[in-house]
Formats: structure tokens, sequence, C-alpha cells
């Protein structure tokens, strides 16, 4: 299975410059920029929390699942909330080796999807 990458035909939101001798210029509308600039801030500044959220969470968990372990339990219940840390086991297909030894199969059930993933990343 193999993921193509399309690349977009729409043009790139006020990343069109312009050369002007040795000054570039930007060619949007510059209340346009400044709107879109503000909502990339609030973005980045909610990225940014929730990665710090994030990481409390995880240590929060870690403790959580230290003081489980010390007590050998597996599930608890404080202040209205039910805590469950439990083993569970699975069966899963090994897709790679189904491939490896029935290539023909498994070419039959591959099917086409398409997504648009939104990114934000510094330029």
């Amino acid at each position: 299975m193999t993921t193509v990458k399309k690349k977009s035909k729409k043009p790139a939101l006020f990343m069109v410059e312009a050369k002007v001798g040795a000054n570039t210029q930007m060619c949007a509308d510059y209340q346009k920029r400044s709107k879109f600039k503000k909502m990339l801030a609030e973005f980045i500044a909610a990225k940014e929390a929730a990665a710090k959220a994030d990481r409390a969470k995880k240590v929060a968990a870690k403790g959580l699942k230290d003081y489980m372990a010390i007590e050998n339990v597996d599930r608890a219940l404080a202040d209205g909330w039910r805590v469950d840390w439990v083993k569970i086991l699975s069966q899963k297909l090994d897709q790679k080796q189904l491939v490896e030894d029935h290539p023909k199969l498994a070419a039959e059930y591959y099917y086409e999807s398409e997504s648009q993933p939104f990114k934000v990343s510094k330029a």
C-alpha cells in the first residue's frame, strides 16, 4: 500500500511575494493578513497550553499508576471518579506478514481513502 501525496492546486494564502529591486513586498491585503496572524497566534497559544496540560496529565497518570501498582489494585473510586487500569488482551492482524505471504489475497482488500490533514509548523 502506498500513500500518494497530492499537490494542492489552491494558492497559498498571504504567501505570494513580489521582488521589487532589493525589497520583497507581501502582495496581500494588510487587514486580512492581520486577522489571519491573530487567529494563528491564538491557535499556537492554545496548542502550547494543550501540550503543557498533556505533560501535566501524563505526570499525574504516572503517579496514579504507581500508587495503584503499590496497592496492587486495578480499579479505584475517589470523589465520584472511577480509575481503571486493567490489562486487555487482543488479537490483531499482521498486515505486513499477510502481504508478504499472500500478496494477491491482500491486494483484493486494499481501498483508497482520502484525507486532508491540517498542519501548523514553523516555516
